[in-house]
């Protein structure tokens, strides 16, 4: 169900944009604490940016993402989509474009505005891509997204340029799947799946890319599930090589 469109100018550039690295922290769920930390290697090569997606369920009260910090420096909000106003079905995706990510191994950390436990549940990641335009990495602004009950969540995004990247971070809120199960969310082909971790309490939160796209215009960005979902929420934002 597409909800809105990403437009800017057009992508360019002397670089070609590939997928690096990415990580998660121990066990993919942030403990029971404020902060959440992992490592994230980046490769050698040129332009790299690094994301951080965080998508949180909580029944008590709206939590919020307080900051995220690499060691290069700290990351900016791309977008934020929520389900639900008086509580919160969130995910987050953040980002960092430096010359200095190159050759390095990040210490990443998020800082929540509520301690992580039975009812507010925290799934994070990161992932680094290369040859990224550093001064203005995003064609147009983020988009998000949210819906009901449902076993799927799309969007529409417009790429103005080929070999522009669509990346994104998702939430999902699973009935049965339990601690360790690998059925759930999913992204929608031609898409690349990053990240996918499911919390000990059934949500779930991912991140997938699509790219190089070889065309412009409105492209589909989305997710899909083998349970029944309750709450879904979807960030996209169309990258620039450069």
């Amino acid at each position: 169900m597409p909800m809105g469109g990403i437009t800017g100018p057009s992508g360019g550039g002397s670089y070609t944009i590939a997928f690096d690295n990415k990580g998660v922290p121990t066990g993919g769920s942030c403990p029971n604490s404020t902060t959440c930390s992992w490592t994230q290697t980046v490769g050698s090569a040129a332009h790299p940016i690094i994301f951080v997606w965080i998508s949180a369920s909580n029944d008590v009260v709206n939590a919020s993402i307080s900051s995220v910090v690499a060691t290069a420096g700290s990351l900016s909000l791309v977008g934020h989509a929520n389900y639900s106003g008086t509580y919160g079905y969130d995910t987050w995706l953040y980002s960092l474009a430096s010359s200095s990510l190159s050759s390095t191994t990040q210490t990443i950390t998020v800082t929540f505005s509520v301690a992580t436990g039975s009812n507010i549940s925290f799934m994070a990641g990161s992932f680094t891509l290369t040859g990224v335009n550093q001064s203005s990495p995003f064609d147009g602004s983020a988009v998000t997204t949210s819906a009901a009950s449902g076993t799927s969540i799309s969007q529409n995004v417009t790429v103005n340029a080929t070999g522009e990247w669509i990346v994104d971070s998702v939430f999902t809120s699973t009935q049965n799947t339990g601690s360790g199960a690998t059925d759930g969310i999913k992204p929608t082909s031609p898409q690349t799946l990053i990240n996918s971790v499911i919390n000990e309490y059934d949500p779930q939160g991912g991140a997938s890319y699509n790219g190089p796209i070889g065309s412009t215009g409105s492209i589909s960005d989305g997710w899909s599930w083998i349970p029944t979902v309750n709450f879904l929420a979807l960030v996209s934002v169309v990258v620039k090589p450069g």
